[in-house]
């Protein structure tokens, strides 16, 4: 799984609630899954989500609703979750060479 964080800020306090699927979705079309409506009333909105398959397109768009009711929706946004490269174990193992480089003859 690939861990994503989507921000934005608003220029008035809102909610937030964010739609996404799977693809690269055209405007219209309709978006297969949302998050759960954030109801706290912010400016800065941060959402984490942690079920993107790695080396997939996602497409999503954010909503916000301010408290007159005037909802904002953004444009249709589109990335690409990076594709596994090396395991934890390894990306630790790699950092940890970075930092001590004797832990790099450990392996020889």
């Amino acid at each position: 799984q690939v861990q994503t964080i989507i921000s934005w800020r608003t220029n008035e306090l809102a909610t937030t609630k964010l739609y996404y699927t799977q693809g690269i979705a055209q405007p219209g079309d309709e978006m297969e899954q949302e998050t759960q409506l954030d109801d706290n009333y912010t400016k800065n909105h941060v959402v984490v989500l942690t079920d993107f398959k790695p080396g997939n397109t996602y497409s999503f768009k954010v909503e916000s609703m301010d408290s007159s009711g005037n909802v904002s929706t953004s444009d249709i946004n589109t990335i690409l979750a990076p594709k596994q490269q090396e395991s934890v174990f390894e990306l630790i193992l790699k950092n940890l060479e970075g930092m001590f480089g004797w832990v790099g003859q450990m392996r020889r």
